[in-house]
């Protein structure tokens, strides 16, 4: 059996908004030490959301490049599912159609089976927010979970594009199913009072938080210098 380590992704994976390189790697990483925290047992695949504090903090950009990056640390397969409707990106970043999706799953207008595309990247899948004019109030919970439990018989990993976690109820319902979060924070955007605000809501939903991503990190003196530090 090859030892050699996988292939990275390179930028030119058709993703309509790339992250930076060094970012990236960052991501590529992050994947690593999660199949490390959370390795695939016998009930299932793991479910880990992406979330965040606020809007535009770049959920979708690292939750697409976590899946991407995925599919080539994990053996099996990755699903991506875009639970963000009102702000949905998958479709359009992976050049899929938007319809059917999770909207349509949780509303019992489509199999869940149905609803999930392949992409141009080897072992990664996505499922669309599906149609934004179906969604009425809140999801069900029992058809949410009922699809997710489904999922997880068919892939290794699922990665949830998830909306803010101060906002909407969506993020607290996918917790019932979820292993975990990744916490996404803009860089020198999001009070520390905010963020532990954001954490004890996730907690108190019974959601474990696995970790926080920096995102959009400025740096205010060059490159090499912070290298020499």
């Amino acid at each position: 059996m090859s030892t050699a380590a996988p292939q990275r992704p390179t930028q030119a994976t058709p993703l309509r908004q790339p992250i930076a390189s060094e970012t990236f790697s960052q991501v590529y990483s992050l994947a690593q030490r999660l199949q490390a925290m959370l390795p695939h047992e016998r009930s299932g695949g793991r479910v880990v959301g992406v979330t965040s504090c606020s809007r535009q903090e770049g959920v979708s950009v690292v939750a697409a490049n976590l899946a991407l990056c995925a599919a080539d640390v994990y053996s099996g397969r990755v699903l991506l599912i875009d639970a963000n409707p009102r702000h949905a990106s998958v479709a359009s970043r992976f050049q899929v159609k938007p319809s059917p999706g999770l909207i349509d799953c949780v509303t019992g207008q489509s199999a869940v089976q149905e609803c999930v595309r392949s992409t141009s990247h080897q072992n990664l899948f996505v499922l669309p927010a599906g149609s934004p004019a179906k969604i009425a109030g809140r999801f069900s919970e029992e058809r949410t979970c009922s699809s997710l439990g489904q999922l997880r018989n068919d892939f290794d990993l699922i990665v949830i594009d998830c909306p803010p976690a101060g906002e909407l109820d969506e993020t607290l319902l996918v917790s019932q199913v979820a292993d975990g979060f990744l916490l996404v924070l803009e860089a020198e955007r999001i009070r520390k009072q905010v963020a532990q605000r954001v954490k004890q809501r996730l907690e108190q939903g019974n959601a474990k938080l696995l970790g926080v991503v920096l995102n959009k990190r400025k740096n205010h003196i060059p490159e090499w210098l912070y290298r020499r530090l």
